[in-house]
């Protein structure tokens, strides 16, 4: 159990320890006893050309009661088709029947000095840990400000942890 717990922790920012030691202690509660995890990494990008939202489909997480995936890294990029636009919001979500199971959040970061006159680009890279159980929804959602014109040009995300295979 110590070798779990140490890879929980070293995973997690030192805002989401808590939150790890937390989550460790239900795992083992849980009592399924968990097969060796398999690290995965899935991305994919889109383009929402006339919304000033975007979201990216990574699909349900295979298994059912017998699988789940511990998320421990979130990347993501955005543009916005304005200068000095804003994000109001920026996370990724698991649901399952429309229920929310856990969210991610992301911190935007402004690239550059606006290198483009046209556009504003943002990034998130995000160390932390979500367990999903298998049969949720993953969902990477961002929205611009309401007070900012444009529309979310592009978004592409990268999402990584662990497969784990439960008994």
């Amino acid at each position: 159990m110590a070798t779990r717990m140490a890879r929980l922790v070293s995973h997690c920012s030192v805002a989401f320890i808590v939150c790890a030691m937390v989550t460790g202690a239900s795992l083992r509660a849980g009592g399924a006893a968990e097969l060796s995890p398999t690290p995965f990494s899935k991305s994919d990008g889109v383009s929402c050309p006339a919304s000033s939202s975007c979201s990216i489909d990574f699909g349900t997480v295979p298994g059912g009661g017998k699988r789940r995936y511990e998320i421990t890294h979130v990347s993501c990029q955005a543009s916005i088709s304005v200068a000095n636009a804003k994000i109001a919001y920026w996370f990724l979500g698991a649901s399952r029947d429309g229920n929310g199971e856990g969210t991610f959040y992301l911190r935007p970061h402004l690239n550059g000095l606006k290198t483009l006159p046209i556009a504003t680009s943002y990034s998130a890279n995000e160390q932390g840990f979500l367990v999903v159980r298998g049969g949720a929804q993953l969902t990477v959602r961002v929205a611009r400000d309401a007070t900012t014109a444009g529309t979310i040009s592009g978004l592409n995300c990268t999402i990584s942890g662990y497969d784990v295979r439960l008994q």
